[in-house]
């Protein structure tokens, strides 16, 4: 009798174990297209800035000529700007979406340091921030 117990225990252990493995495989797949829609959806800065739509801004450096610069006011600083298409774009943002694009692009704060500022949630600010980004990208396609 012991012996059916122990082969029997051995049974549900190598079922159990074939069943953890399968649920593993099941959430680690899931997990996989989930990072992979959100992959797809996400454009960042640096993208925009690598792929050409956007140049990369300056602090400074004026002996160009200040005509070649857009300055722009964001949270009572103003922000000069190699793009006028961005500068533009960017003014027809509503002001907290502007606060948003300021905090994290131009004082480099982090998206748990701006959900703490607004009282939300960090995926909220990290939705939101792509929502702008997607934003500001048609509106300078549409200056084209």
């Amino acid at each position: 009798m012991e012996n059916i117990t122990e082969q029997y225990q051995e049974r549900i252990e190598h079922e159990f174990n074939a069943l953890c493995k399968i649920i593993i495989r099941h959430a680690s797949a899931e997990a996989k297209s989930k990072v992979s829609k959100r992959w797809k959806q996400e454009i960042s800065f640096e993208y925009l800035v690598e792929s050409g739509v956007i140049p990369a801004y300056s602090c400074g450096g004026f002996e160009n000529g200040i005509e070649a610069r857009h300055p722009l006011s964001l949270c009572g600083h103003t922000v000069i700007l190699e793009n006028e298409r961005l500068s533009k774009a960017l003014s027809l943002l509503e002001r907290e979406k502007q606060e948003i694009v300021f905090l994290y692009f131009f004082k480099h704060y982090t998206y748990q340091e701006i959900a703490g500022y607004y009282g939300q949630a960090h995926s909220s600010v990290w939705s939101r921030m792509q929502t702008v980004m997607k934003q500001l990208k048609r509106e300078m396609v549409k200056q084209e």
